[in-house]
């Protein structure tokens, strides 16, 4: 998965949210986030039209085993440890209060590409 455009923005409530492009289509990744999809590595915030929803099933952006039962509710959700890791620096800078709107390097994660 090609990660691009990585940039911390507010969202439209003034919340801290990593934008970033998966293999071209766009995700918006609030800084809030279901513990129960983070314990397993897992954040949402796939940016797609509703009608289109359907045809995320089996999600592309999931590359481990994910129980059938749960399919259908993580469509919209990546558990790409590059994105998760985004994810996490987020996080990471918010508590230490160092968080500031921008763009965010590298601007590439590719496969296998070191952090």
């Amino acid at each position: 998965m090609t990660v691009t455009n990585v940039v911390w923005v507010r969202d439209q409530r003034g919340r801290p949210t990593l934008e970033l492009d998966l293999d071209g289509h766009p995700a918006h990744i609030r800084s809030s986030q279901k513990t129960a999809l983070l314990e397993r590595g897992i954040v949402d915030g796939m940016i797609f039209l509703a009608s289109d929803r359907a045809a995320q099933l089996p999600n592309i952006h999931l590359h481990n085993a994910v129980e059938a039962a749960y399919a259908a509710d993580l469509a919209g959700c990546t558990d790409d440890s590059g994105v998760f890791g985004l994810y996490q620096e987020m996080c990471a800078a918010i508590r230490r209060d160092d968080w500031r709107a921008g763009p965010r390097p590298p601007t590439v994660v590719e496969p296998g590409m070191q952090r």
